[in-house]
């Protein structure tokens, strides 16, 4: 390893210890993200320097897992730096005595610039990727909507519009669609006339058929104006 000592030895890492405060070995980069912005957060209370442990400094190609969590941090925080929330941002390297062995830590180092917006910042990072997770977990096609491990039939031969509403829905799960913009992907011109609780009756309809079936009360946040899907569901 870098900087070796010769009169100690520095031990390889195992997999079974984890010298990070954050996740060490991860397979999704988001759930790390999210973490690491959780952690400086729990940390940002006036501080304008900061030191945050990575992780063991790594040569051996076994370990890349630990290289990754070590990249993707860094790729996330000049992403920050190029915002003009943070500056200085380096790493440094420390040798720590770790369970009874000597370890090369690395630790990122930067100077927060704006305490509050940066802190504004990471909460609204770590917001969007729990909903971007939530809805992960929810999807629609061919009359089905599953959320999780339930499946509700939503399409019947009698009725359209709330499979008509979902299938666009869920081309975007997280906009709010106003009341015109449905109509017009449904192909109805401003002059057309349309029933006035069309797309309000579509929803509520979808919401009473989750509910049936998933004791879920409002999967669809439903108003004569507007539909979406609730981001509480």
């Amino acid at each position: 390893m870098k900087g070796q000592d010769k009169s100690k030895k520095i031990e390889s890492v195992s997999t079974s210890v984890k010298p990070s405060i954050l996740h060490d070995v991860v397979s999704n980069r988001d759930d790390h993200l999210t973490k690491l912005a959780s952690s400086i957060l729990e940390k940002l209370k006036g501080n304008d320097h900061f030191e945050l442990e990575i992780g063991p400094q790594v040569d051996d190609v076994a370990m890349e897992d630990y290289k990754y969590v070590e990249n993707i941090s860094f790729e996330f925080l000049e992403s920050v730096q190029s915002e003009g929330l943070i500056t200085k941002l380096g790493n440094t390297v420390k040798t720590e005595l770790r369970n009874s062995s000597v370890w090369n830590v690395v630790y990122v180092v930067f100077d927060v610039v704006n305490t509050q917006k940066f802190k504004n910042f990471l909460l609204e990072y770590i917001s969007e990727k729990d909903l971007d997770k939530k809805m992960s977990f929810i999807s629609y096609a061919g009359g089905i909507l599953t959320i999780k491990n339930d499946k509700v039939k939503i399409l019947s031969q009698s009725e359209s519009n709330s499979d008509r509403l979902l299938s666009l829905i869920f081309t975007d799960k997280t906009k709010y669609w106003h009341k015109d913009e449905i109509l017009e992907e449904w192909g109805y011109l401003a002059e057309d006339s349309v029933p006035k609780q069309l797309i309000y009756q579509a929803g509520l309809d979808v919401n009473r058929k989750v509910q049936a079936q998933t004791g879920i009360q409002y999967f669809l946040n439903v108003t004569m104006k507007k539909v979406s899907i609730n981001r509480d569901f």
